[in-house]
């Protein structure tokens, strides 16, 4: 296996819940409500293949300064249901799911912050719910390309899961090079199976709990979340959109990420500043798991 760092700190499992939401799914979130009445209250949407753990630098950072903090495990994940049918992961149908946790929770506003496809759905929560005081967005991801191909592949579970320390070597690479010639062509993911030595903020318990997530849950369901654009499903559910909504009205901050070897950092800013009027903009010198990286785990202060 490749070589690692350690000591990571777990969430605590006391401070996790269960609800069940509209169309009869259970999700398993950690909730802790504000210390402080003048601190928000966080909604840290995670992105694939993870859990809510993979917040676990920010939990700690705000919990610590007051804030309070909702951390789903999105649909798939962690104690949260696996439904297999892509069109369960339309963008309308989990979007109105974090609004029945937030109702669970009886939180009126809060600061929504994605990572990956986390950073997909905090767009459309702006643009499905544009008139809500409940949402303020804050996006720090980004897009994928080529290898959406071999995730839309039959056999992509399986051979993903018999490689899974090569898996997640290439998604956490020390060298993000590697993204352009191993990740982002079309058919190189999933050719070349190979460990690569990882980034030195992801600690062993950390690549560990990465690799227990698949092995537990396996990854054909999170992959539905590629392969309900592959299907054409998210342009459905996209009518339901007026041309207002997309732009995005409420304030909005953007991590860019330069390390990004799929999706530039320029075409991330780029789309904030004709998107999202009132927006903050900072760059950071991370790629993919950027808010893993305790130098920057500050990076979200409000």
């Amino acid at each position: 296996m490749a070589t690692v760092p350690s000591t990571i700190s777990p969430m605590d499992s006391s401070l996790y819940k269960t609800t069940t939401v509209f169309r009869g799914l259970v999700y398993r979130y950690f909730s802790l409500p504000a210390r402080d009445s003048d601190k928000p209250t966080l909604l840290l949407l995670h992105g694939f293949p993870s859990s809510s753990q993979n917040w676990e630098p920010q939990v700690v950072f705000f919990r610590a300064h007051g804030y309070g903090l909702i951390v789903p495990d999105m649909l798939r994940y962690g104690g949260t249901a696996k439904p297999m049918e892509p069109a369960a992961y339309g963008p309308s149908l989990m979007c109105k799911d974090i609004v029945d946790i937030l109702d669970a929770e009886k939180v009126d506003s809060v600061i929504v912050v994605g990572h990956d496809w986390g950073s997909a759905l905090t767009s459309r929560l702006a643009d499905f719910y544009p008139d809500s005081d409940r949402f303020t967005k804050a996006a720090f991801g980004y897009e994928q390309f080529g290898y959406w191909t071999f995730f839309d592949d039959a056999d992509a579970p399986g051979i993903i899961e018999g490689n899974l320390d090569s898996f997640l070597s290439l998604l956490y690479a020390k060298d993000p090079a590697l993204w352009v010639t191993d990740l982002a062509p079309h058919h190189a993911f999933g050719v070349r199976w190979q460990e690569t030595p990882i980034a030195d903020f992801i600690t062993a318990e950390a690549f560990e709990t990465f690799k227990k997530t698949i092995r537990d849950n396996g990854i054909a369901a999170p992959l539905n979340w590629y392969r309900v654009y592959m299907a054409g499903i998210d342009v459905e559910d996209a009518k339901a959109l007026s041309t207002e909504s997309i732009t995005v009205k409420k304030p909005t901050f953007l991590g860019a990420a330069e390390q990004d070897r799929v999706c530039l950092a320029s075409i991330q800013i780029e789309d904030m500043e004709k998107f999202c009027p009132d927006h903050v903009i900072q760059r950071y010198n991370a790629g993919l798991g950027c808010q893993l990286n305790v130098r920057i785990k500050s990076m979200l202060i409000c």
